[in-house]
């Protein structure tokens, strides 16, 4: 009879390769998939290569595997690999788990685009598992565009969080929310942007939400408010020299002042100071304990620069004795350094009698070198104040004045306020030592009678006298964008700089300042003659923290007083200081000037324009062009 070999007892090469095939592929974690796939590219890291997940961001993204937990939380420090922890999640889907992602960043231009140019396509490109799954957007038969990227069982969408449509276009079973404390209110009139999302995920039993940021202001924080919904899971590490499991806290670092390469941390349990190494050996040897390990479902974590490899305590200590000096550049510190909500002290509001109990009398010093003026508007006035700066922020009032008269009447004619407004300006500002200043920039407002203002700037930007609009809302700079506005009955007559200013930031700003009591960096002087009512304007406005309706929280401004003239004018001028020298005003933010201010021969600095092409070769641009309208971006 014919004996029939089965197939368990074939032993060949065609049919070793055959049963490989047919094997279901390894359970694969996010981190072991990134550990044996993922390549870092040049343009997004410092060290390009083979991914090594280290022990702090493991368990974050296996998180993402736990079959219980649905969403997670990570409040963390600035440039600690958290983009890159969403990006292997992303490539974890799109080459073992496909499914339909949606990314949300801030805005979609010109955020969204950069992170898929500048992140996502430098890793499909450099990840060999990745590299065939999705197509080039510039091939002939490609689907995918930059903001939409198909792939086999799966697609991602990118989108900003100020898209309504882009939120609600899709099914979605994961969703990936980076910088979320840089997200708006709401997506345009539908609500809270993030509640958007997660109504696209209500089909999918397996459902993933993960959101990762900076944090910002206690109590207005959205990233903290998800926090503390969360297990709230720290990093424990034990000491070299005792054993005991504690929390890396700034309390602990001691240093020797004004010597940052002093730096050590303090065990809090038996007081041994441990070197760099030794910290980032017991950084190693931790593990995340959870507050709440009930909550499951939503996994949060925290973690700052005190769990980074990358940093050294002694680069930490240096950037605090820097960021010290005034409250909004610590404040940036406590968000970007220890990734912790910043605790304003009470409630943004000063009272204008201590004010008022502080005036002076002085001369102007040698240490004021900028001289900037903040114009506001009125129906039958125009209030101006004069402010003299030092390179540490620290402000004398000069003048304070009031111009009566109808702004609506030209300058030139009789009865005309622009016309002592000029002379205002005009006015040189004599210091202590004899020497005397010239107004180096002033921003007029906008808001109330454009034209007139407009009219008044377009021929004066070489004397550097701005127009300026205020947009209200949290998280906006305090220059946001400018462009050229025109008068809207003669296009040709009154086209000029217009400035979009982010004031909640400003008068967060100015407030903060106020605060201050010691001579020094940030100090606000006032003369002797100033009058309290110039103090209740100043004062006028406060902010306080409010839910909304989505129940996210938000702080909100609100006038406490009947004239808020000098508050305003009081933010025209740090306005024009952080357009004119920003060098000098960009204290920890955004704006940059490629070389410090050099002063001139009289001592006073050279404040060269901060764009690199001249305001005449820009306007001919637009004139070829026939633009009328160009943003510019600072």
């Amino acid at each position: 009879m014919k004996q029939f070999v089965t197939p368990l007892e074939t032993s060949s090469p065609v049919w070793d390769r055959w049963q490989t095939t047919l094997e279901p592929p390894p359970k694969l974690t996010v981190s072991e998939w990134a550990d044996q796939y993922r390549r870092l590219s040049p343009e997004s890291s410092a060290e390009p290569g083979p991914w090594k997940t280290e022990p702090v961001q493991r368990a974050i993204m296996d998180a993402h595997n736990d079959p219980e937990c649905e969403m997670i939380t990570l409040m963390k420090s600035a440039q600690w690999g958290a983009t890159e922890i969403l990006n292997n999640v992303l490539g974890y889907h799109i080459a073992y788990d496909p499914a339909p992602i949606l990314v949300i960043q801030p805005n979609q231009k010109p955020m969204g685009e950069a992170w898929s140019k500048d992140r996502l396509a430098p890793m499909l490109r450099d990840t060999p598992a990745l590299t065939h799954l999705v197509s080039d957007p510039k091939s002939r038969d490609s689907e995918n565009t930059i903001l939409h990227k198909k792939f086999r069982h799966g697609h991602v969408t990118v989108v900003g969080a100020n898209s309504p449509a882009g939120l609600a276009s899709r099914p979605i079973r994961i969703v990936l929310c980076d910088e979320v404390d840089r997200y708006p209110p709401s997506a345009g009139r539908e609500g809270d942007p993030v509640s958007l999302a997660r109504r696209r995920m209500a089909t999918f039993w397996n459902r993933k939400i993960w959101l990762v940021s900076t944090p910002t202001v206690k109590g207005a924080s959205r990233i903290e408010a998800s926090w503390l919904d969360s297990s709230q899971e720290m990093r424990h590490v034990p000491c070299p020299h005792c054993d005991h499991e504690q929390v890396l806290v700034w309390e602990n670092v001691v240093y020797t002042e004004g010597e940052p390469e002093s730096a050590r941390y303090g065990c809090e349990s038996c007081g041994a100071v441990w070197t760099d190494l030794e910290r980032r050996a017991a950084i190693r040897l931790g593990r995340w304990v959870p507050r709440f390990p009930e909550r499951r479902r939503h996994r949060g974590f925290h973690v700052s620069e005190l769990y980074s490899r990358f940093v050294t305590m002694e680069d930490m200590v240096r950037g605090y004795e820097e960021a010290k000096r005034l409250p909004e550049t610590l404040k940036t510190w406590v968000n970007t350094a220890l990734g912790e909500p910043y605790e304003e002290e009470g409630e943004y509001s000063t009272d204008p009698d201590k004010l008022h109990e502080r005036r002076e009398t002085y001369d102007l010093p040698d240490e004021a070198q900028v001289i900037t003026i903040g114009v506001d508007i009125q129906g039958d006035r125009m209030e101006a104040e004069k402010v003299a700066w030092s390179k540490t922020m620290e402000s004398w009032s000069v003048d304070y004045q009031i111009f009566l008269g109808d702004p609506r009447v030209q300058f030139g004619e009789s009865g005309s306020p622009w016309d002592k407004l000029q002379a205002f300006i005009e006015t040189p500002v004599v210091r202590a030592d004899g020497t005397s200043l010239r107004t180096h920039a002033t921003c007029i407002d906008a808001n109330f009678l454009s034209d007139e203002a407009y009219r008044y700037c377009r021929r004066r930007w070489q004397r550097h006298i701005y127009a300026v609009r205020g947009v209200g809302g949290m998280g906006k700079p305090a220059i946001i964008s400018m462009s050229y506005s025109e008068n809207r009955k003669d296009r040709s007559a009154n086209r000029c700089r217009v400035y979009n200013l982010g004031v909640d930031a400003i008068k967060s700003r100015i407030y903060s300042r106020l605060s201050i009591t010691e001579h020094g960096p940030g100090f606000c002087h006032f003369p002797d003659h100033y009058e309290l009512k110039y103090f209740d304007g100043l004062t006028a406005e406060k902010a306080v923290r409010s839910i909304r309706r989505t129940g996210q929280p938000r702080i909100e401004w609100i006038q406490i007083r009947e004239r808020n003239e000098p508050c305003d004018c009081r933010a025209y001028a740090i306005a024009a200081l952080e357009i004119r020298a920003p060098g000098w005003a960009r204290i920890a933010r955004s704006l940059k000037l490629a070389k410090p201010p050099e002063n001139t021969e009289d001592g006073t600095p050279n404040l060269a324009e901060p764009d690199t092409l001249k305001p005449a070769a820009r306007a001919k641009k637009r004139r070829r062009t026939g633009s009328y309208a160009t943003s510019h971006r600072l």
